[in-house]
């Protein structure tokens, strides 16, 4: 990590030097660091797909899935046909979809009237 940091330090324009060292963050599991190296790639390359996909895979690894979908979304205005960004939003969905699923089940079954939960076809 020393010599990206040295990277970084000579030339802190040049994205290399933090895109890995967000790789790292993210593989040693912290993705919060790793989620701001990604954003300062996309402050300095706004069309960096890479980095808005490690943005949204890394904000689903912490349960950020409304910012996962954010990134996702971004990338597709981008190139609508990277298929990274496809997965991360479909697994920022399904997990938003099955808390409200999980919310809803929870208000029907506390309710004093016991209103069934009905889902949709």
């Amino acid at each position: 990590m020393k010599n990206i940091e040295k990277a970084i330090h000579l030339n802190p324009d040049l994205t290399d030097g933090y895109m890995v060292r967000g790789i790292i963050c993210h593989l040693k599991g912290d993705n919060d660091e790793a989620i701001s190296n990604f954003r300062e790639v996309t402050e300095r390359e706004a069309e960096n797909l890479r980095a808005y996909s490690y943005i949204s895979k890394c904000c689903n690894a912490e349960g950020r899935y409304a910012e996962a979908i954010e990134a996702a979304e971004k990338g597709l205005q981008i190139n609508g046909s990277y298929v990274n960004f496809f997965v991360n939003k479909g697994v920022a969905l399904y997990h938003t979809r099955g808390s409200m699923k999980r919310r809803w089940t929870h208000c029907a079954e506390s309710s004093p009237t016991r209103i069934p939960y009905i889902p949709r076809r």
